[in-house]
């Protein structure tokens, strides 16, 4: 009986430890998004709640290279998107392009759908994407 509880232990202890590093481990926890500040942002042009909102989100975001995407964004910013997405019911967004503006670095853009007292509004944002660094806007 003895020889059976052991391994049986340790195996519970092996399976209880790597189900609590899967937790620790995620790089993308979700957070709350502003909608309404951002959404106001967008309407009324105001960078800097635009900008807050925005920065805040892609802080949780990392870049993460790959052989298909040596920036190590594109994953990113679709979570971004998807973020958005499901959190902020007052507007629409879709990717508009992954660095796709070529400049220093390069940049990427979201596309947002909003209403405005009843008139369909889109805004545009870009964002920086630039290799080893945290995408950002302006």
């Amino acid at each position: 009986m003895k020889q059976i509880i052991i391994p049986v232990l340790l195996l519970f202890a092996l399976l209880l430890n790597s189900c609590c590093d899967k937790e620790e481990n995620n790089p993308n926890p979700s957070m709350t998004i502003n909608c309404a500040a951002l959404e106001d942002g967008l309407i009324f042009g105001n960078e800097d709640a635009i900008e807050m909102e925005i920065n805040e989100l892609c802080q949780n975001y990392p870049p993460v290279p790959t052989t298909d995407d040596e920036i190590g964004h594109q994953e990113n910013l679709d979570s971004i998107i998807f973020e958005l997405t499901n959190q902020c019911q007052g507007f629409v967004t879709e990717l508009g392009c992954y660095a796709c503006l070529n400049s220093f670095p390069t940049q990427s853009t979201i596309i947002f759908t909003l209403d405005s007292a009843g008139v369909e509004v889109k805004r545009s944002i870009r964002l920086r994407t630039p290799e080893n660094e945290f995408m950002t806007y302006r």
